[in-house]
Order: structure tokens, then sequence, then C-alpha cells
């Protein structure tokens, strides 16, 4: 093939992920890979685990996906030889650029990448601030291996500063891409007939929130304000969308205080721009998250947010301007903010409005998509550019 052909042909970018299952990182690659221009980029999927959610939809749009079969806790052999295979299927595929995002996808990626025969260009995704419910060793390999990346992608500006004052990531190697909404998709609508379906009360007051029910999303927490607010009149009723190793304990944590028909666990959710409008307002009660997507989704469609001062959310709501603040996570203080919301129906709807109109300013996902797409050829220019005068990219040194 002359140069001249391989010029025109579209660049393979190859987008490594932990899992393809439900979650906000996962929703996000979805949208991600399967609106690169195709003229410009040939996407493939790789996940670590065996194919989940995510990995069907990508199929069905004609984005391919592979697997490495990896266990659900990896030890650090198996992550090695993914590392391995990972490694063939980039040079298989001529891979001219690796994209990772969730820590163990991250280490496998970038291993791979230095493992290659034609070594692709390598992009960490970093979209959290650290890695609490991963273990040790995966804190420790994702430190190790984050020097290997040529440039990071931080999800918001809490991210990059974490990875310039504690991991030392040089600040110049950093570009701060949030997260995107299709607008289009997730916007105001009439919620009662969901409202109906689930049962719930004409006069309530639905508290929602939606995300993977871990210990660091805090909704035990979240499930304690709403008891504390019924035994304080309020008609709260709270609704959980996802699924996750908590739902078990949430379910009793809401029979031993006693609201068990007041909280109605959902579990998976594929139609959520249907249920967001059923809200009259949405907690994020986490006690980490960077760019939260739930949130994004929630703004868009015009609901009042409530969210603990962590990460970044407060950059998100404005410091306030979007949305309510709550002290901290713990349950009387997120209580202060929803009971607020709950008692005050303007509010709610000029915060939920003021959101809307952040979301179609600020969080975009066409510019999300058009800022990958201009980082990735800025990238493999001056690759090529570099490669004609025979010099690489440098690495920075490790942190501990």
């Amino acid at each position: 093939m002359s140069t001249a052909e391989a010029s025109r042909r579209p660049a393979a970018i190859a987008f490594v992920i932990t899992s393809t299952d439900f979650g906000g990182t996962e929703e996000f690659l979805d949208q991600l890979a399967a609106r690169l221009d195709r003229a410009r980029f040939e996407p493939v999927v790789v996940s670590l685990r065996p194919p989940g959610r995510v990995a069907e939809a990508l199929a069905a749009r004609g984005v391919a996906v592979e697997t490495l079969g990896m266990s659900a806790r990896p030890r650090p052999s198996e992550l090695l030889a993914g590392a391995r295979r990972l490694a063939r299927l980039l040079d298989r595929r001529q891979v001219a650029l690796v994209h990772s995002f969730l820590y163990r996808g991250n280490v496998v990626a970038m291993l791979a990448a230095r493992r290659a025969r034609r070594r692709p260009l390598a992009v960490w995704g970093q979209h959290s601030l650290i890695a609490t419910s991963e273990g040790r060793l995966t804190a420790m390999a994702a430190r190790w291996t984050l020097p290997l990346a040529d440039r990071v992608v931080a999800v918001a500006d809490a991210v990059r500063d974490v990875l310039v004052g504690v991991h030392h990531v040089p600040a110049e190697r950093i570009e701060v891409i949030g997260n995107g909404v299709d607008g289009a998709r997730f916007r105001p609508a009439d919620g009662g007939a969901v409202r109906r379906a689930l049962g719930l009360p004409p006069g309530a007051v639905v508290v929602g929130t939606v995300g993977r029910l871990v210990p660091e999303k805090g909704q035990r927490s979240l499930v304690e304000a709403v008891a504390l607010g019924v035994q304080r009149g309020l008609p709260l009723e709270l609704v959980v969308a996802g699924e996750g190793p908590e739902r078990a304990a949430l379910a009793a944590l809401a029979d031993r205080l006693g609201i068990a028909p007041r909280v109605h666990l959902l579990g998976f959710q594929r139609e959520l721009p249907r249920l967001y409008p059923a809200f009259d307002l949405f907690v994020l009660s986490s006690l980490e998250e960077a760019s939260p997507l739930a949130l994004l989704e929630a703004m868009a469609c015009g609901v009042p947010a409530v969210v603990t001062p962590v990460g970044g959310m407060p950059a998100i709501i404005d410091r306030g301007e979007c949305g309510l603040l709550a002290a901290s996570g713990a349950p009387g203080d997120l209580l202060r903010p929803i009971a607020r919301l709950a008692g005050e129906p303007a509010l709610r709807r000029c915060l939920g409005q003021a959101g809307r109109r952040r979301i179609e300013r600020e969080y975009d996902l066409a510019v999300t998509v058009r800022r990958h797409a201009e980082l990735y050829e800025a990238m493999l220019r001056g690759a090529a550019a570099r490669q004609g005068v025979g010099e690489g990219p440098g690495r920075w040194r490790a942190t501990a």
C-alpha cells in the first residue's frame, strides 16, 4: 500500500475498558465510539470482561467489539496475560491509537501498547478521582502504568488537579474533556405516565437517583435521609435505578427504617430518558465523583439536583446556580436541601430550567465527541511528524 493510500485510510482506534455493562463511563464510551466519523476513524471496543449491555448496543450499531474474557477481579498474572493478548490484537488490527477507561482497562492498555510491535499512541482516560473501590494492588498498578500514557484525558478540572498535584502528571500532558449529553434524547417531558406505572401516589415528592449500587455512591445515607424526611411528615418517595452489590442492604435498611413501601429499587433501566422526568428532584449522595453522567442527564431533563460537595459535582451545578449543594453525605445534611426543594415547587422549576440551559451551553455531547476527535488527530499528526525526525514521546517519572 502506498503512503498516500495509507493516509486516506481511517485511523484504527482501540477503546479498551474494564467492562461493557451498566455504568456511566460505559455509557459514555457507547456514545463516543458510535458517533466518531467513520471516514476519519475506525473504532474497535475491547472489553476486559465478557461483553455486556453496552457491547451489545455497540455491535448492533456496527462497531467492532472484542473481549479478553478476563474475570471480574483478575490477579496480576491475569492482567499481564491480558496485556499480551491485547498487544497481539492491536498488531492484528493495526491500531494507531489506544484510548482506555477504568482502572484495570487503563493498566492492561498501557502495558499492551508498550508490548505491541507497532507501538500505538496511548491515551489514559481518567473518569474518577481515586481508585477507592479497586483494591490496593490495582491502585498500585495504576500508579505504575500511568506514566506510560502519551496523554491523559481528565473528565473534570478536579480530576486534573489530582493528577497534577498527587500523581505529578505534567499539566501539558492532560486534556480536560467533560462528559456530554445528547440534549435531544434527554430533555424535559411529562413523567406522569411513568409515575403512575410505578404506583407513586399523586401528591408524592419523588426523589430519584441513578447509578451503580455500591458503597461509594452513598445510597445508604440517601435512604436514611428519606426516612428522616418521612418522620417529619414530608411526602417523599425514593426511586433508585441501578444494579450492584448494595441492593440487598438498601432493601433491608428501608425495611428496618419502616419506609420499604416508599423505596422503589428498579434495577437496571434502559429507558432513562423516560424515567428522569418522573423525578421531582435528583440526588447524588456520592462519597466520590468526577463528572457523573447521571447528573448531567437529569439536568438535561430539567430535574433539579442535590449533590454532595465532592469532585466535579459542585462545578457542574455551577456552585448552586443549577442545583443545591449538601454540606456532606450525612443523612441530616442530605435532608436539608431535599426538604427545601420538596417544599418549594417554584425553586424546583427555576433550578431545573437553569440546569437544562447549562447542559445545552457546557455539556453538549456533539462538542465532547468533536474534542476527542480533535485530540486523536492532533496526536496522530504529531506522531507522524516525530517519526520523520526520529523522535518519540517522552515519559514522566512514576510516583508512589
